[in-house]
């Protein structure tokens, strides 16, 4: 029985390495997007609480402007971290 050369063996520990490596790393971009995904929802229901409220302490601002621009932003916030949060189904073979 023949033993490998070192160059295979060193091959495959490479290729090994690179395999492992790749997932560890999609494995936490992953988890980066997810939590990203929470602060953007986080934070466009802050910017709906501060949209309510400015609209009672009837400030001058004109009250469509504020509904429009907060509503405009809440739902850009929103979908974007929806969209960030939902995961992608990778096919196997």
């Amino acid at each position: 029985m023949r033993l490998p050369k070192k160059s295979l063996i060193f091959f495959h520990l490479i290729a090994f390495s690179f395999i492992f490596i790749n997932f560890a790393v999609s494995k936490t971009i992953s988890n980066m997007k997810k939590e990203l995904g929470k602060v953007l929802i986080d934070i466009a229901k802050l910017v709906i609480g501060g949209v309510i409220l400015a609209g009672l302490m009837r400030q001058d601002i004109r009250p469509v402007f504020l509904f429009a621009v907060g509503g405009t932003v809440s739902a850009a916030l929103i979908l974007f971290g929806l969209s960030l949060f939902k995961e992608k189904k990778i096919k196997e073979n």
